[in-house]
């Protein structure tokens, strides 16, 4: 998989002011100030949902302003760096997650973290970060400093109006099957055919407490009869077509 840049001015310019206008500025912004000197990239939704209300007109708020962090030449200790930070604990795969006020995370990775989840042969860069993502349409990166767009198949699949699975091995099944509805559902795209190809082949109704699990993380506890739905819809229709478990 190959990294695409991106510097149209359309794009950059809505990723810009979705930070800039944002009423969460100032959390992204105290999390820079702390990394000062550090090469920081926005990451998945902040630099997506700008770029999908650019190009088709919607209205929704952003609420992801995630930040990875380049640690290719050193390793950096983020949990030490940002510990004065109130609401600060660590994510699942154990990244430090900022939750400054109720409804607002911040996730702050490193490059390396994702090498835990891949070939551990991969080089601690920005392409292993983003091939290591689950959903094709958060497989996307801005550099601040650079003011350059960093994508694997986000672009393409933003174009098509689709949401589809990259890499299906950093992700419980569960997981990454209610990221792909929740996705889908958040920015009005379909879920593409590799994606639903998933779905079918690896849903089953015991599988029902964990997506329950996974959602009550996220705070989206309210969302399972929807989620639980598509899935086995999803699922119906692969069968009526002859797609097997």
């Amino acid at each position: 998989m190959k990294v695409k840049i991106s510097r149209d001015k359309r794009f950059i310019d809505a990723i810009q002011r979705n930070l800039e206008e944002s009423p969460y500025r100032k959390y992204v912004e105290r999390v820079l100030e702390i990394l000062d000197g550090k090469v920081v990239y926005l990451w998945g939704g902040a630099v997506r949902d700008p770029i999908v209300r650019e190009l088709y007109g919607l209205d929704f708020e952003t609420r992801d302003f995630d930040l990875t962090v380049d640690d290719s030449k050193e390793r950096i200790d983020l949990r030490r760096l940002l510990k004065g930070l109130k609401g600060m604990y660590s994510s699942r795969f154990g990244t430090p997650k900022w939750r400054p006020i109720k409804g607002l995370e911040i996730d702050i990775g490193p490059f390396s973290a994702a090498t835990i989840f891949k070939r551990k042969n991969l080089p601690i860069n920005l392409e292993t970060t983003l091939i290591s993502v689950d959903v094709t349409t958060s497989a996307i990166a801005y550099g601040l400093e650079d003011k350059t767009i960093y994508s694997v198949k986000a672009l393409d699949d933003i174009k098509k109006k689709e949401v589809n699975v990259l890499n299906p091995y950093g992700e419980d099944p569960s997981a990454l099957m209610c990221r792909l509805v929740l996705q889908a559902n958040h920015l009005s795209f379909e879920i593409g055919k590799k994606g639903r190809s998933y779905i079918a082949e690896r849903y089953l109704p015991d599988l029902d407490g964990h997506v329950r699990r996974f959602l009550e993380y996220k705070g989206a506890k309210r969302l399972f009869p929807f989620v639980v739905g598509r899935l086995r819809h999803i699922q119906e229709e692969a069968r009526k077509i002859g797609i097997k478990r």
